[in-house]
Order: structure tokens, then C-alpha cells, then sequence
């Protein structure tokens, strides 16, 4: 379901990839030893509530994807992680907030 989801957001197909990555989260859910992959999922997900507009539910799928990868501990993932995020707060208005984000991608 991930990668339908992945590919049907790539054509702009939102409500699909909406779908596929809530059916895929589902799944990961139920089996949560990789926290690697279902953060990626999680960020992936609230990427697409971006684009669906749905702000406060980017930011808190966001947030939960960055969690999980600063659990996991990959310096790389997590900048590109706080990026993403702050990206939304940016379209929220809430420049303070991205600005923070931003330079702790640092």
C-alpha cells in the first residue's frame, strides 16, 4: 500500500495516496519494531495532508514522524524530517515556529 500510495501522490493523486498510506499505516501499526519505516510512512502521510490542506493534520502526523526518527537516530532523515514540518508551519502562518525547525535542521 506504500508504494501505491507514494505513486499516486508522485501523479497528484492525494486522495488515493491518502488512502493507500492509511492502509499501509494499518499495517505498520500492527507490526511497530521498524520505527525507521513507519517514520518515513508517517512524514509521507502528513506530506499528503499538506497538499490535501488539512494543516493541523500534517503537523501532528509530522510531529510523530519526527519522534519516531529521532528514536531511530539518523541525523539525515531527522533534517530533512524538521524541513518538511517546518515547511507546513510556514504555510500555517506560523513563521516563529518554522524558523526554529528550520535551523535545527542544521
Amino acid at each position: 500500500w506504500n508504494g501505491i500510495g507514494t505513486i499516486a501522490s508522485a501523479t497528484g493523486d492525494h486522495r488515493t495516496a491518502l488512502q493507500m498510506y492509511q492502509k499501509a499505516l494499518v499495517i505498520r501499526r500492527a507490526h511497530p519494531g521498524d520505527r525507521a519505516n513507519l517514520a518515513t510512512l508517517l512524514s509521507n502521510l502528513g506530506g499528503v495532508y499538506k497538499n490535501l490542506g488539512d494543516k493541523p493534520k500534517a503537523i501532528e502526523t509530522m510531529e510523530e514522524a519526527l519522534a519516531l526518527q529521532r528514536l531511530v537516530g539518523n541525523p539525515d532523515r531527522i533534517a530533512r524530517f524538521l524541513n518538511n514540518l517546518s515547511a507546513v508551519h510556514m504555510l500555517s502562518g506560523n513563521y516563529q515556529r518554522a524558523l526554529e525547525l528550520s535551523t535545527e535542521s542544521f
